[in-house]
């Protein structure tokens, strides 16, 4: 799962006044439909002290095959005007970029080796549903209390580092954590083709169930029945059932909607990468075999980029890239098999700052 992110700047007695919050309290929203729908995506915005934190996500192999640019799809969620009335007169502070795993299928003995300590989503703490925050904080403070022993000792065997083991089963909760998102990733992982193609239609019905007026933005509001019917039911009913049944729901929508909203006064890319603190390493992580992109059909890395690093030179038919404006969300690897990525060397690259 892809993820594009802003920090954006409020005072803390607008956020408790706009959330309806004490001093002190925060809250989250999450959703998913508009405007990612395609991409198998969610939305999450939630409240920081003195900030509000934006969040958009994608399926990468959703947004390649479809030639998505998250950032577009940034651009729109901002103007949604529930989203808009929540973040009007915000400021942005950083602009951020991620892949989150679902889980993957380690053991959590294999978290530690000699010289490193995998926590948060790198141990597989997240679920199919990305939900492991929580979790992989907890175990980053106890791989930071793992690391500051094994510092005072000078050793970085295994032998010493699985202290970090040892002080995550003193939290059964934990080890439960990690089983229960192994499990779930390794079931979801032997269904995933046949998930994916319903789980556009399952958004699409609960965004009728769910509707209000300005879910749709103008566009014309789909049949629920028509919908669940022709990308689910359908599919599990025998044949001389289809047939009989088929004719008689209708694919069309129930009533064509239109709505007028004010757009929002966005900040574009480059605004947005001057926000990030990136340190320039001395050789580039990215290199790009570019003897494939002639032949290339799409050129997923160009709109799939957050960073917009990617761009097509025309005159001589070639990719050009910039590896030191990168975020390292890794998305670029994933979709393209001529570009060797690595993260930058030496503690070097990009610096998030805020959460």
């Amino acid at each position: 799962m892809l993820a594009v992110k802003e920090v954006l700047d409020l005072p803390p007695e607008t956020i408790e006044e706009r959330f309806n919050l004490l001093p002190n309290e925060g809250c989250c929203y999450t959703g998913f439909g508009y405007p990612s729908d395609d991409v198998g995506g969610a939305v999450s915005l939630y409240t920081n002290r003195d900030s509000l934190s934006l969040a958009l996500f994608g399926q990468v192999d959703m947004v390649a095959a479809g030639g998505v640019s998250l950032h577009s799809k940034y651009i729109q969620l901002k103007e949604h005007p529930f989203i808009h009335a929540c973040v009007k007169g915000s400021t942005l502070r950083e602009y951020q970029a991620h892949i989150i795993s679902d889980g993957g299928r380690i053991r959590l003995k294999d978290t530690v080796g000699n010289g490193v300590i995998l926590c948060g989503d790198a141990s597989g703490f997240n679920n199919v549903v990305y939900v492991g925050v929580p979790p992989g904080m907890a175990c980053g403070m106890m791989a930071a209390e793992t690391v500051e022993r094994a510092l005072k000792k000078n050793d970085f065997r295994r032998k010493t580092l699985k202290q970090y083991l040892a002080l995550m089963k003193e939290k059964t909760t934990l080890v439960e954590s990690h089983a229960e998102a192994r499990k779930q990733s390794i079931w979801f992982s032997k269904r995933r083709p046949k998930l994916k193609q319903y789980r556009s239609t399952i958004a699409s019905v609960l965004d009728n169930y769910t509707y209000n007026v300005s879910t749709f933005m103008g566009k014309e509001r789909p049949s629920s029945g028509g919908v669940l019917y022709h990308g689910i039911i359908k599919d599990l009913l025998p044949a001389p059932l289809r047939w009989i049944v088929s004719p008689f729901v209708r694919k069309g929508t129930d009533v064509a909607l239109t709505m007028d909203y004010d757009s929002v006064a966005d900040v574009g890319r480059e605004d947005r990468m001057a926000s990030v603190i990136i340190q320039k390493g001395t050789h580039p992580h990215i290199k790009v075999d570019g003897s494939a992109c002639p032949e290339c059909d799409n050129r997923q890395c160009i709109v799939s980029c957050p960073a917009g690093n990617y761009e097509w030179n025309e005159q001589d038919g070639t990719i050009l890239f910039n590896h030191e404006g990168c975020l390292e969300c890794g998305t670029c690897r994933y979709i393209c098999d001529s570009v060797d990525w690595s993260y930058p060397s030496h503690g070097m690259g990009v610096r998030f700052r805020w959460g």
